[in-house]
């Protein structure tokens, strides 16, 4: 059973070119280096951030913790970051899977999906959403 098929871009100037792949491969690039800058010395507006979620309701939301779990994966410390937030390591992975499709597709005009796409991201969701719901009602039960 394949998971991945391999496609091919459909786009032939570089306007079609920036709507299908270009502005995402933008802002993938920008969270890395976001998460860079942050893993060699932090950068201080997101090291100070507060949940808006958490400072209202006093539960944890489901990435609470992420900012930190990035930072611990991307300074090796791979238990820490799933203790931190297990969201992290499914994060992560999508991010970069997405950063290695578009930059596939720019380079050699073939990039691996999904076969099933919607099932992937859509599970993905649901999980993170599972998580965010288990962790709120940990929360409410040891009050």
């Amino acid at each position: 059973m394949k998971i991945f098929e391999n496609k091919t871009a459909r786009y032939g100037n570089f306007k079609e070119w920036l709507n299908c792949c270009g502005i995402e491969l933008g802002l993938i690039l920008v969270a890395v280096s976001l998460l860079a800058a942050l893993a060699c010395g932090g950068i201080p507006f997101i090291s100070d951030w507060q949940c808006p979620f958490l400072t209202l309701t006093g539960c944890p939301c489901f990435s609470c913790g992420m900012t930190r779990a990035l930072e611990a994966l991307l300074h090796g410390r791979l238990f820490e970051a799933f203790k931190l937030n297990p969201l992290s390591w499914l994060l992560a992975g999508a991010l970069f899977f997405r950063l290695y499709q578009r930059l596939s597709e720019t380079i050699f005009k073939s990039y691996p999906d999904f076969r099933k796409p919607r099932m992937v991201w859509g599970g993905a969701a649901a999980l993170a959403l599972l998580y965010g719901l288990i962790r709120i009602i940990l929360v409410m039960v040891v009050r």
